[in-house]
């Protein structure tokens, strides 16, 4: 288990874990349950023989249900954990597109000659400044791998999502002191701050990189390692190139004006000046889409398990009714009789559903410290959402209770001389 631990890279070995923590969770609910009612039994002197019984006796019905509670405490648990990254994830990528896409128009060119133009562009009123970024393939490991040369100024300082960094980091990567990796480069090759890299390019030995890592950035949706260093660096290193794709940052709601006047001036075709505002609503309906599934799973899930319940205590009706004559037959009604199997399974449940809490929570903290690394490689933030947990906990609770009231109900439509012929056939 430690081994699994230590080892977030390996895809295989993190869906082992989140299999070890379900198998255990299965394992310790029961004795959770029994723990708890062990101690009440126990510790605790009731005045009242009936309320003893009721203890003793939800202690035995553990056994009978353990399945169909292992069945809701998992779905609850998944459901959490899902939501809690989903949730995290949602807010994290949010934050990390308006930091990313940090000017309003992207603009690509295909000429060099048109690339000068443009990165000395200053004569269109609406344009503010223009971000010369340039990008190559290199090696690393014998990797591939991408180098980004752009110019650290005050809207990257200001703008750019950092998870880790060096003090100074700006002041080093300005001063050609260092340079920034992304998470997956971080994560595939166990590179930190503070170590020293060094690329390859295999057709030209000169353009060989060497730095020291000053910080890491988050770069979700790249499947590939990146470094990113200040672009008098880059052309140092990479003398044969030139910038080609920019980064506009112009006055709000101009874009249509400076689009206009560049492809005018330029004679750029339209589909190379990208709109970034659109690509982050786009980006982020993509999103809700495609989570709007995982939830609507979860929800199937719980109704699933809900329904196992209300199948085990159907099965189990018969049983409870021979258990329950003897009171029935010392002159309680059958009344109170209900309220006390309603009471002992909605005990039963209540322990389960906030068993279930930290279970989700270690599950969603496997999520995105393992299995997000291993498959995508980064890593995403882990925040709590109390409020999310009590409306998921909410839902499967009025489900639970509607299976309990079901099968209860049912149970004491039996008529008295048949709940005290049953009891008399089993003596």
């Amino acid at each position: 288990l430690i081994i699994i631990l230590l080892s977030p890279k390996e895809l295989f070995l993190s869906f082992i874990l989140i299999a070890i923590l379900i198998l255990s969770s299965s394992l310790l609910l029961p004795l959770f349950l029994r723990l708890i009612l062990s101690y009440i039994n126990n510790s605790i002197e009731f005045k009242n023989p009936l309320i003893t019984w009721f203890f003793r006796d939800t202690f035995k019905q553990i056994r009978r249900i353990s399945l169909s509670l292992n069945a809701l405490m998992l779905s609850i648990a998944v459901t959490i954990g899902v939501d809690n990254m989903v949730k995290s994830f949602e807010e994290t990528f949010s934050i990390w597109l308006d930091k990313r896409l940090i000017t309003e128009m992207y603009v690509r060119t295909n000429s060099e000659t048109v690339a000068k133009k443009i990165s000395m562009e200053t004569e269109e009123e609406n344009i503010i400044s223009i971000y010369p970024i340039i990008e190559t393939k290199s090696y690393f490991n014998n990797s591939k791998i991408s180098v980004v040369g752009f110019k650290p100024k005050k809207i990257y300082i200001d703008n750019w999502p950092i998870v880790h960094e060096s003090v100074d980091m700006w002041k080093k990567i300005q001063n050609f002191n260092g340079v920034i990796i992304n998470e997956q480069f971080h994560y595939k090759f166990d590179i930190n701050i503070g170590d020293d890299i060094q690329t390859t390019d295999l057709l030209n030995n000169n353009n060989n990189l060497k730095s020291v890592v000053v910080g890491i950035y988050p770069d979700y949706g790249n499947s590939i390692p990146q470094v990113m260093i200040s672009l008098e660096r880059f052309e140092d290193y990479y003398s044969n190139s030139f910038p080609n794709n920019f980064a506009v940052d112009i006055k709000k709601g101009s874009f249509n004006d400076v689009s206009e006047y560049i492809q005018n001036k330029y004679d750029i075709l339209e589909t190379d000046i990208i709109n970034q505002t659109t690509i982050k609503e786009f980006s982020k309906n993509v999103f809700e889409k495609t989570f709007t599934v995982t939830r609507s799973l979860s929800d199937a899930m719980i109704i699933i398990a809900t329904l196992t319940l209300l199948t085990s205590l159907v099965s189990l009706s018969e049983i409870r009714v021979i258990n329950l004559s003897p009171l029935w037959a010392l002159g309680i009604t059958r009344r109170s009789l209900l309220k006390i199997e309603f009471a002992q399974f909605l005990l039963l449940i209540l322990i389960t559903l906030f068993f279930a809490i930290p279970v989700g929570l270690l599950i969603c903290f496997l999520l995105t410290n393992y299995l997000n690394v291993s498959a995508f490689g980064w890593k995403l933030p882990f925040e709590y959402y109390p409020v999310m947990w009590v409306k998921t906990l909410f839902v499967s609770l009025i489900c639970c209770i509607i299976s309990i009231a079901l099968p209860t109900f049912l149970m004491f439509k039996n008529s008295a001389s048949l709940m005290v012929k049953r009891y008399k056939n089993e003596c």
